[in-house]
């Protein structure tokens, strides 16, 4: 047993049976990987599964110095909507994210809206869980901004 971590150690069944291995010092941020058991690369079952770089995957975020700038904030948050749309463009129906500020239905001027968008391949719930530090810092943002 292995894992794709590059310079990893096979794993060893260790006496009370928990398997052990070793990679080296992982780079701050998020990676993607899988286990190797018996020659078949499988997912990680006490990891959720990310979908990336053109691929499912195990994942991991190795926390980042940095880390409380990308941290949900207690300041008010607004929703992601899922909303369909006749595009006279491609002459189809098409679905897009739209983000909408606290307060959105209540305001009676327009407030700012931001659309949100990912890689084609990317799975729709997959980019909008890994987004999720574009919302806070819109958030943030948005609390020094003047709308006219």
């Amino acid at each position: 047993m292995a894992t794709t971590f590059r310079d990893s150690t096979e794993f060893v069944k260790g006496e009370d049976g928990a398997w052990i291995g070793y990679s080296r010092p992982l780079d701050e941020g998020f990676h993607y990987y899988e286990l190797i058991i018996d020659g078949a690369h499988v997912p990680d079952p006490n990891s959720k599964y990310y979908f990336g770089a053109m691929r499912w995957g195990s994942g991991i975020e190795i926390p980042a110095h940095d880390r409380d700038f990308y941290a949900l904030k207690n300041v008010p948050h607004g929703q992601v909507r899922e909303i369909y749309f006749h595009s006279d463009s491609t002459d189809s129906e098409r679905r897009a994210f739209v983000y909408t500020p606290p307060g959105y239905d209540r305001n009676q001027e327009v407030p700012p809206r931001m659309r949100l968008s990912s890689n084609f391949f990317q799975r729709v719930r997959a980019s909008t869980f890994q987004n999720s530090v574009i919302y806070g810092l819109f958030e943030d943002a948005s609390r020094y901004t003047r709308h006219p």
